[in-house]
């Protein structure tokens, strides 16, 4: 299924090490929010789920942050400067486990269709050490990282 919508949440990435090969990987959860269909009223929402690091760079300047260049995250999630627009291709998929039924919903691509804006958004010595998506850090934890 594919829809055209906007990413109106992110929530704090999530990172570990993969067991079976020992890479260090993160994921970035987010909520997108579409139409199903044209004429509809009501928007629907799903939460997904992105491994793809180029696509996490492409979303990072739409990250709010703060005056210390840090990005903002209240209640888990950080705040977007603007919403997001966003193309999503996406599959459901459900698997019976111990006689239990899970739904999942799967993010096969996403391609993002929001422009950066030109006006720069951070001072030029921030720009020096790199405003790259890995360097943002939560405004509340100083130790840890975002992504």
């Amino acid at each position: 299924m594919e829809f055209t919508g906007r990413i109106s949440r992110l929530f704090e990435a999530r990172r570990g090490v993969s067991v079976r090969t020992g890479q260090p990987w993160k994921a970035l959860p987010f909520v997108f929010e579409f139409f199903e269909q044209e004429e509809d009223r009501y928007s629907s929402f799903v939460k997904l789920e992105t491994f793809n690091t180029d696509i996490m760079a492409k979303i990072a300047p739409f990250i709010a942050k703060g005056e210390d260049g840090k990005a903002i995250i209240k209640e888990g999630c950080m705040e977007l400067t603007k919403n997001v627009e966003v193309k999503c291709n996406f599959r459901l998929n459900i698997s019976l486990y111990n006689g239990r039924v899970y739904n999942e919903v799967v993010l096969r691509e996403m391609e993002v269709l929001t422009e950066a804006d030109e006006e720069p958004t951070a001072t030029a010595a921030e720009q020096k050490q790199g405003d790259s998506f890995a360097d943002l850090q939560p405004a509340e934890a100083e130790e840890e990282l975002p992504f």
